[in-house]
């Protein structure tokens, strides 16, 4: 298959450019190739092929790869964005009391960051929710907050009203709450990240989560 696809392929090829070598794997093609400028260099990561003959339209030009079929090229394949956890410690607990009360939560330190942030958002993670009064849950609806260093807190995570119910005198287990806005206006470089529950409030007191980290998922490009 791999001596028809080098012939089918060469086919589609300027014209004093020869192929050396092409490689196909589950997520990538990898080809080398001399001539017209192109000598020694090797070009890779163009993208998985859906089938033999999407790699057959792929043309070198411009000492480029460009990766499409012959109605809709030219598409230069952009690099994949790299994605990567920050957590902090863990905190003991964080209790939500019957009447409005800002509860701190545990810092992240974002280090290393490889690129350029494009995206960012928080998370919050608890091992269990302990009740020990009456059916209870969220008074209204509230936000987790961000700050970068000592700036301003910006709303992360989006609490619904009536989230987290649970049952008289109970305790149930945990779960991650993955924040629905993008924070990467604060979480823009490396830095130690601040995190508040801003009027934590519930029906009734006694709603406390146990064992709780603060996390941040970052998605970068180089």
């Amino acid at each position: 298959m791999l001596k028809k696809l080098k012939q089918k392929f060469v086919s589609w090829l300027f014209k004093g450019v020869h192929l050396d070598e092409i490689h196909i794997g589950a997520r990538s093609v990898v080809i080398s190739a001399t001539g017209a400028n192109l000598d020694g260099q090797k070009i890779e990561n163009v993208g998985a092929p859906d089938s033999a003959d999407d790699v057959v339209r792929n043309t070198l030009t411009q000492n480029k790869m460009w990766v499409g079929n012959a109605s809709n090229m030219p598409a230069e394949v952009d690099p994949p964005l790299g994605v990567m956890d920050f957590w902090s410690v863990p905190q003991i607990s964080v209790v939500v009391p019957a009447g409005a009360l800002t509860q701190t939560l545990p810092d992240v330190v974002v280090a290393a960051m490889p690129g350029t942030v494009v995206k960012a958002t928080a998370m919050f993670m608890f091992r269990m929710l302990d009740n020990v009064g009456a059916a209870n849950k969220l008074n209204g609806a509230q936000f987790i907050q961000i700050q970068k260093g000592e700036g301003a807190f910006v709303n992360a995570i989006s609490l619904v009203a009536d989230q987290f119910g649970i049952a008289e005198a109970t305790r149930e287990g945990g779960t991650l709450v993955v924040g629905d806005l993008n924070v990467d206006a604060t979480v823009d470089a490396d830095a130690t990240y601040g995190f508040q529950w801003k009027d934590a409030l519930a029906d009734v007191a006694g709603l406390t989560f146990t064992d709780l980290q603060m996390g941040i998922r970052i998605w970068y490009s180089i």
